[in-house]
């Protein structure tokens, strides 16, 4: 039997390993294929991304603190839905309440304290800065007198301070418009932020649900174990955080509030 050589101007097709692919030849290759020009796509998006992010600012601000407070109220959440069987909507409705009741009652409580005490820093800075030139022997001339005054007109009168800068009419209309740009949003972030909150910790659960069916059956367990991993970390840091505030907040007003009950008990 004649043996059969291969004929050496046919090109052969030599079979490749499992699991390894042909790259394209370098003239066929896409732009997102050549691996600096990916990495500085991606770079690009990034950056991107972060300026659009920080130029809505005022958009993606309530959304992000809303959501962040729905990651970290959900385990309540879903525990009072388990155990109690009471509906996500009536939880995440006594949760506002709770917490508007507390935010209203802090600044009450705390508003005219905090007045007062700006009120009296005010009066104290010219003596402040007085001992300070002293100490280090530094020449102040007329500015001490010059801000002792300054400091008993912002206690007489506030507004005084504002006179100079409404003196000039285009002064004026740029500091009332700063100020009804900022209020303006301060108050919309206080209205937005519950609704937000609201919408958000009521489908969260649902919402992951969703998210997990999109992730491919090969690596859904690893992803499952990576997530779960993370969530541990950082729900355990912000939640450890938030008890450390919340104690250090009831401790503080305590000793305000009753200094002389709080001396006498540590003191037995």
């Amino acid at each position: 039997m004649t043996p059969v050589y291969p004929d050496p101007l046919i090109k052969q097709e030599v079979p490749l390993p499992p699991g390894e692919q042909v790259s394209p030849a370098p003239a066929d290759r896409h732009l997102w294929q050549i691996t600096p020009i990916r990495d500085m796509m991606w770079l690009g998006g990034i950056l991107f991304c972060l300026w659009f992010g920080y130029y809505l600012r005022g958009v993606f601000t309530p959304v992000i603190i809303a959501l962040l407070l729905a990651y970290l109220f959900n385990p309540l959440i879903r525990r009072a839905k388990d155990r109690w069987h009471i509906p996500r909507p009536v939880t995440i409705s006594c949760i506002l309440f709770v917490s508007a009741v507390v935010i209203l009652g802090l600044i009450t409580w705390l508003g005219p304290l905090l007045a007062e005490q700006v009120q009296s820093f005010a009066e104290r800075v010219p003596s402040y800065i007085q001992s300070i030139a002293q100490r280090y022997h530094v020449r102040l001339g007329d500015f001490s007198e010059h801000l002792s005054g300054l400091a008993t007109s912002l206690k007489d009168d506030p507004l005084s301070i504002l006179r100079p800068v409404f003196s000039g009419t285009g002064q004026a209309f740029g500091v009332l418009g700063t100020v009804i740009g900022t209020t303006t949003d301060v108050v919309l972030a206080f209205i937005l932020i519950p609704i937000y909150f609201f919408f958000f910790a009521w489908h969260f659960d649902g919402t992951l649900d969703q998210i997990k069916r999109y992730i491919p059956t090969t690596y859904r367990s690893r992803v499952r174990h990576i997530v779960r991993r993370m969530d541990d970390a950082v729900s355990g840091f912000f939640r450890g955080r938030l008890a450390i505030a919340l104690g250090s907040v009831v401790l503080y007003s305590l000793a305000w509030a009753f200094p002389v009950y709080v001396i006498g008990f540590f003191s037995v």
